[in-house]
């Protein structure tokens, strides 16, 4: 077969590109035993797509590039799978190196040349595979120097490192740091899971004494919290060198530490996450070389770990970004120097300081909010001299050099303004830079339109999920709590339409299933480092995260992995309910039976709540909306009987709810404000001859009673503008959302907002994750970029974009996992014209508006790649195959 397939000539019209394994590029160290593999495919003919594949993993580059599959050989498969292609060849060990390629076939059956060859490699896969032993140090030290030398004879042709870390860490081979990333591993319960990464350092090491040197920082590995049984940062490291000679290195005791010119500020808790003291004073330039620093170092010790799983890191690690300089610098007082760089940001600092006195001391406190304007000091909390610190300060003490620099390593803030304290002259605006750091996460769309209001909205949102994307999972703030609350689910969409964030909520995922207790209960974060609040929806992420990630990748194995744990979570909600009815789960406790956060008029400034009644209302709605889900997931995986169940759970409810919270008078529920309209219509409670009026009810609560603007909390945003724009009524999000006064994105804008507040009125924190849903509907409304619950992960997209009046042109992009989509309208002199391109391998069903439809400037009738399927609400809707379209209309 193989050498028929050679003999073919390759003019097939596809081009093979962006090969992955489980969603990475040459990934190192994985622990999945089957991985899947997956590839884009480019072609500039209309239709075109893979008809058949042949992948060949070898053992070697060089096998590979003679064709030989000997790890495995799949032969000529007839199937237009392209992405998640199982792993099924030779059993794959501990450390193994995979080389892989591929090539397809078009629709016409011809075949491609061979792609770029690609690789991954296997980590240690058992827990035997381990020989290095955890260590510590001795004494209680919140940043350690660790260090080894060995000598080789030769330089090694192949030489892969794993590391697992309790605490952040950097990795120096020779005094070189391996790796770009910040502040890595990603974060994890101790108690419950820790993560290993591999590097290959075989580049770093040369022939004769070489040096491996790990600094530590405490990060969540902090005394207290869950799985931390040691005083300082934790580290086990394995060297595999192979070649001519095998070598293997491991911690030991026999490896040195000594304390860094660091340490911690503050106590990594809520709200006392402080920063980092420097002592330049103490800065051993050569750490990492054992003869040219010998001073104070000492043998380290074995240190017990928990007992949990080590595994791959299946996100990627935190990144810096393009570093940002201030906009002004203003003296306060005369010892504080105000630096404003113009946005806010989650990220690090990096300050050049001149001709400082030794032992001379400079402080940086770190703030989101000027709060100096009697008018604004009222949105302040945690401050300091009128500014939102939250406690968030780093210390430099000099050594007296001419020039110094100050940096961080181990802690971040979530900052626009930076006070300095101790300087005794004006610095510069080149002397400073804030660097933002994120969990990497390329870049897959744009957006742009003709409401500048919108583009700022956009603006706004996207760098809000650039500043709350931290250690693989969303945090609701950088600076106050940096925990993975349940508010995640409310910037999925925005997310993963402006970001590639598979492997970010793969990892997620696993661990929200972590945290899942024997009863089912699954905490409102995770990781879970101690107590914090929420409600029914926040452990829901156990159902959401992996729902979502379906939809956008098509990743049906994560929901057969987390099938168990989002089961058991739903029947928890189940027993806590009676006669179809949630209860309270925790009774009296006013922060673990949160309902819809911070709706306009209710929230922490005032300390007024939406009134039980409503929240319990909201919450059995919430359930409802989860047994909906569960039931199409059960579906996707064959579970019938479960289906069987959750709808019979959810037609109970329904009837329960609706009869307990229907208002006949006024054809409301609850309080009768909009998301207690809107969600039962979502859900299916409201009955159907009553939807109608609930729904003319919510118009008049939006439109004449709220006078066109939302009156919805975190979750209940996310709910009210799906359900308009599953239902065509992006009109009425139009209307919301092109308001400038409060509450509303345009009116956070209009105050000067570059990141999503906490709260509609701008209480308290102003970089939080309640508000940036918004995000998401400029692709999968205005936009109209949707995906398809039938043939998710944009295999089949649905091309629906929303006309509304504000909005005459837009121009969107999204890279999926098939390729770009793109999808560009406008509107000029009653004329509709819209571009649209549909990548290779994938199709579109398309809703056209208007009359007189033209493509390419012929009638449609004769365009190619096309099939008529309906008409519907005064739309054509077609069936596109791949390719690149111009359809216009009247």
């Amino acid at each position: 077969m193989l050498l028929a397939c050679q003999h073919q000539t390759n003019n097939s019209t596809l081009h093979i590109e962006n090969l992955k394994c489980e969603y990475l590029e040459n990934p190192a160290g994985i622990d999945a035993l089957n991985p899947r593999l997956s590839w884009q495919l480019t072609s500039n003919q209309r239709g075109d797509k893979q008809t058949a594949y042949h992948l060949l993993v070898a053992s070697s580059q060089k096998n590979l590039d003679k064709n030989i599959g000997d790890v495995w050989d799949t032969g000529k498969v007839n199937s237009d799978q392209s992405i998640h292609v199982e792993y099924d060849g030779k059993p794959l060990e501990s450390g193994m190196l995979c080389y892989w390629k591929i090539r397809v076939w078009d629709k016409d059956g011809n075949p491609s040349p061979w792609s770029q060859p690609a690789k991954w490699s296997m980590g240690l896969l058992n827990q035997d595979d381990w020989s290095a032993q955890w260590i510590g140090s001795p004494d209680s030290v919140t940043a350690p120097y660790y260090r080894h030398s060995f000598n080789l004879d030769n330089t090694p042709e192949q030489a892969f490192i794993y590391l697992a870390s309790l605490g952040y860490f950097e990795l120096y081979i020779n005094g070189e740091k391996v790796g770009s990333e910040v502040l890595a591993p990603a974060v994890s319960n101790f108690d419950e899971r820790t993560y290993y990464q591999t590097y290959d350092i075989a580049g770093y090491l040369k022939k004769g004494r070489n040096s491996i040197g790990i600094w530590m920082g405490t990060g969540w590995y902090s005394p207290g919290l869950p799985g931390v049984k040691h005083h300082s940062p934790v580290v086990r490291a394995q060297l595999e060198i192979s070649g001519k000679k095998q070598k293997r290195l491991i911690t030991d005791i026999n490896w040195e530490t000594k304390p860094s010119e660091r340490s911690l500020i503050g106590q990594w808790r809520w709200g006392k996450f402080g920063g980092e003291l420097v002592d330049a004073r103490l800065i051993d330039a050569h750490w990492w070389d054992e003869q040219k620093s010998k001073k104070g170092w000492q043998p380290v010790v074995k240190v017990e770990t928990a007992d949990v799983p080590c595994t791959f890191q299946k996100c990627r690690n935190n990144i810096g970004l393009a570093e940002i300089a201030p906009v002004s610098l203003e003296q306060l007082d005369d010892t504080t120097v105000i630096v404003d760089f113009g946005t806010n940001l989650t990220g690090m600092l990096k300050m050049n300081f001149r001709n400082l006195d030794a032992g001379q001391k400079i402080t940086i406190h770190y703030a989101d909010l000027d709060g100096r304007d009697p008018e604004e000091a009222w949105r302040v909390r945690m401050g300091y001299k009128g500014f939102a610190t939250y406690n968030q300060r780093d210390e430099f003490i000099s050594a007296g050099k001419k020039e110094e620099q100050f940096y961080n390593v181990f802690n971040y803030h979530g900052y626009r303004y930076a006070l300095i304290e101790g300087l005794n002259y004006k610095p510069q605006k080149e002397d400073l830079a804030a660097i933002p750091i994120e969990t990497e996460v390329p870049e897959v769309g744009s957006f742009s339109c003709s409401n500048d209001l919108y583009n700022r909205i956009h603006k706004m949102v996207r760098w809000t999920y650039r500043a709350l994307n931290l250690g693989g999972q969303t945090v609701d703030c950088p600076q106050r709590e940096r925990v993975g609350y349940g508010d995640g689910q409310t910037i999925m969409d925005l997310g993963c339409y402006n970001f590639d964030a598979s492997t970010l909520y793969t990892k997620w995922s696993e661990n929200w299933w972590d945290e899942l207790k024997e009863d089912g209960f699954v905490p409102f974060v995770a990781p879970t480092p101690h107590k914090t609040g929420g409600g029914p929806a926040w452990g829901a992420m156990s159902i959401v995260v992996p729902w979502k990630t379906y939809l956008f990748y098509n990743d049906k194995k994560l929901l057969e992995t987390g099938y168990p744990y989002m089961k058991k979570y739903i029947e928890y909600l189940g027993a806590h309910s009676i006669d179809g009815v949630l209860q309270d789960i925790f009774p009296g406790e006013k922060w673990h039976n949160l309902g819809d956060w911070v709706p306009p008029g209710r929230g922490m400034d005032k300390s007024e709540w939406v009134d039980d009644n409503s929240r319990r209302f909201f919450n059995n709605c919430y359930r409802a909306y989860l047994l909906q889900i569960m039931m199409k997931v059960g579906v996707i995986l064959d579970k019938t009987d479960d289906v069987k169940t959750f709808g019979q759970e959810l037609e109970i409810a329904r009837h329960a709810v609706h009869e307990k919270w229907y208002n006949p008078q006024d054809s409301t529920y609850a309080n009768g404000e909009q998301p207690y309209l809107i969600f039962p219509l979502k859900t299916g409670i409201t009955p159907d001859e009553l939807i109608d009026g609930v729904f003319e009810k919510y118009l008049h609560e939006m439109l004449v009673k709220d006078k066109g603007h939302l009156n919805t909390g975190m979750i209940g945003t996310q709910i009210t503008f799906d359900y308009l724009l599953e239902n065509n009524r992006n009109d009425l999000i139009d209307i919301m959302v092109n308001q400038k006064t409060y509450p509303g994105w345009g009116y956070m804008v209009e105050k000067g907002a570059t990141t999503a507040w906490e709260q509609w009125n701008g209480f308290y924190s102003q970089i939080h994750s309640c508000f940036p849903y918004i995000g998401g509907w400029f692709y999968r409304g205005l936009a109209g970029i949707q995906w398809d619950t039938e043939n998710p992960g944009f295999k089949n997209i649905i091309l629906r974009p929303a006309l509304v009046e504000s909005v005459s042109w837009v121009k969107c992009s999204y890279s999926s996992s098939y390729g770009e989509i793109v999808s560009n309208w406008k509107i000029e002199a009653n004329q509709f014209k819209w571009e649209v391109t549909i990548p290779a391998n994938s199709t579109a069903t398309v809703y056209l508006p208007g009359n007189n439809i033209q493509e390419g400037g012929l009638p449609i009738e004769v365009a190619t790649g096309l099939t008529f399927i309906k008409n519907e609400d005064g739309h054509s809707v077609y069936k596109v195959e791949s390719g690149k379209y111009n359809f216009e209309s009247k």
